[in-house]
């Protein structure tokens, strides 16, 4: 049983996931939803940790791949669970 609502995961991207607005979407995305977290450009992914509400973070893990922009293209996806974060507020 989980002792929190929240749910924090290390999200990992690659494939056409640079240069096409994919981390100003999901940081977007992320910031409307009130997720807090980060995403970086790695050397050939893009890393995201995303922390929320568990039932919100599942939705958006469900529905991911409609909201990445269209000239984006996610060969594979590798979500890691990890502890959340306390008091962690922003999206940065």
């Amino acid at each position: 049983m989980r002792k929190s609502n929240l749910a924090r995961k290390k999200l990992t991207f690659t494939g056409i996931v640079q240069g096409v607005g994919f981390r100003p979407t999901l940081t977007k995305y992320a910031i409307k939803h009130n997720f807090s977290g980060n995403i970086i450009n790695s050397k050939n992914s893009v890393v995201m940790f995303v922390q929320g509400p568990f039932e919100e973070i599942s939705s958006f893990l469900k529905n991911i791949y409609s909201i990445v922009p269209p000239k984006s293209r996610v060969d594979s996806l590798v979500a890691e669970d990890l502890d959340p974060v306390e008091n962690e507020k922003d999206f940065e």
